[in-house]
């Protein structure tokens, strides 16, 4: 089928986002609106360094992660939420005011032929790097570790009573999955424009993905079940005119 593959790695990429809108919900007790801008900026560090462009998003994501969830960490899931749209529009003008442009169009992408599709590399890629991140973070919700993030989900207080660590591995969970969201604008930001407001129209899709696996049920369910409701919204973007 005709994009199919294409639509594999779309799939890949929002199954991603979206479970960690999940993961920092759940775990982060918020929404974490800094993945729009943290999106942009990983796109904006390529255009920048775009030889340091993965090293720099991953710095750049965790650290302002990092920040987010000690600032956030006493607050209700209403206020941690508004203090994440105050990180994102303040990354969002901080584009504005250091680039002085709206938009930004780069032209160095590389593209392969496989099975009669025309593929950017960078979309190749990534969709390689996630599909590894979602691998690996199966394989902690199966383990020792992955009881304890369950645990968290299903009553924060009882898990603190029972001695889990819940603010290092809150920490933990938003500070990395920044990081990793600012490294995933890095690496597809030759398939974008680029402008300062482009990660809210993935930020939207990437929640409506997660509010429908939501209702999957358990900790491994709901995560496992962004992948297909991802891939049915990407063919479907592909069917329409």
């Amino acid at each position: 089928m005709a994009g199919m593959i294409s639509a594999v790695f779309t799939a890949i990429f929002l199954s991603f986002f979206a479970s960690a809108v999940i993961l920092n919900y759940k775990l982060g007790r918020m929404l974490n609106l800094t993945f729009a801008s943290l999106f942009t900026l990983g796109a904006y560090l390529y255009l920048a360094v775009e030889e340091l462009s993965v090293l720099a998003s991953l710095l750049a994501g965790f650290l302002v992660g990092a920040i987010l969830s000690k600032l956030t960490e006493r607050l209700s899931v209403g206020e941690a939420t508004v203090v994440s749209l105050g990180f994102a529009i303040a990354i969002e003008e901080l584009l504005r005011i250091l680039f002085r442009s709206a938009y930004y169009q780069i032209v160095e992408a590389s593209y392969l032929e496989f099975y009669g599709e025309t593929l950017e590399i960078h979309e190749i890629l990534n969709a390689a790097v996630l599909s590894s991140l979602l691998v690996v973070f199966g394989l902690i919700l199966n383990s020792r570790r992955g009881l304890e993030l369950k645990f968290m989900e299903e009553d924060w207080e009882l898990a603190e009573i029972y001695g889990v660590r819940t603010e290092r591995i809150r920490l933990i969970a938003v500070s990395l999955s920044s990081a990793l969201v600012c490294l995933n604008g890095a690496l597809l930001s030759p398939t974008h424009i680029l402008h300062p407001a482009m990660g809210w129209s993935v930020m939207v899709v990437a929640v409506i993905v997660a509010s429908l696996a939501a209702a999957a049920g358990n900790t491994f369910r709901k995560y496992a079940a962004t992948f297909p409701i991802a891939l049915a919204y990407s063919i479907l973007v592909g069917w329409l005119p």
